[in-house]
């Protein structure tokens, strides 16, 4: 893996397993930096990895967010998200602590089911932690992540799949994530403060 120093936050990243090429960019100055860094290697790497069209299973793009919480994620993310739901009148009145609540909801955005779209909430809140009342201050995390399955007919169409696929993510984190995820996690996030 190859990373830059952290400035002020922003930090950029490339890695390379042994079937995969990834790259992220956390906290960038623009969006268009980060969707700069991530071009750029998809237009070098075939070339310098000898990545050909049928090597291509996927493409994703995601979009991460980290919410600081002092408190229980298993809790925020129940409170957050499933308040009033049937399924939080199951554990409704029990004298329990959520230890594990970290809904992840993936569907198709095509009919060929080969274009996907993920919403996922990570908490890391251990055991431990709700067992002693006592919590750290990781970061929840929320990810939407668009992944589009098959290979390529020329390898030069990556960087405009990645387009589209960027595309995607942003029109779901602002029309889906934004009003559905992230203010009601940051809005438990604050009445857990209080």
């Amino acid at each position: 893996m190859l990373e830059s120093p952290a400035r002020a936050g922003e930090q950029v990243w490339v890695a390379l397993r042994k079937s995969c090429v990834r790259s992220g960019s956390s906290d960038p100055r623009t969006i268009d930096d980060a969707h700069a860094l991530h071009r750029r290697v998809l237009d070098v790497s075939p070339y310098f990895l000898t990545i050909n069209p049928l090597d291509v299973d996927c493409l994703e793009v995601t979009y991460g967010f980290d919410f600081d919480a002092s408190a229980n994620h298993h809790a925020v993310a129940l409170d957050a998200l499933f308040a009033h739901s049937p399924l939080a009148a199951a554990v409704d009145g029990l004298d329990a602590r959520p230890i594990d609540v970290q809904p992840c909801i993936g569907f198709a955005l095509n009919d060929r089911c080969d274009l996907q779209a993920f919403f996922e909430v990570k908490g890391r809140t251990s055991v431990r932690e709700v067992r002693q009342g006592r919590f750290s201050e990781d970061a929840l995390h929320v990810c939407v992540t668009v992944r589009k399955f098959g290979s390529l007919h020329d390898i030069k169409e990556l960087p405009a799949l990645y387009d589209e696929l960027a595309a995607h993510a942003e029109r779901l984190v602002e029309q889906r994530a934004v009003p559905h995820l992230l203010a009601p996690i940051r809005d438990a996030i604050a009445s857990s403060r209080a």
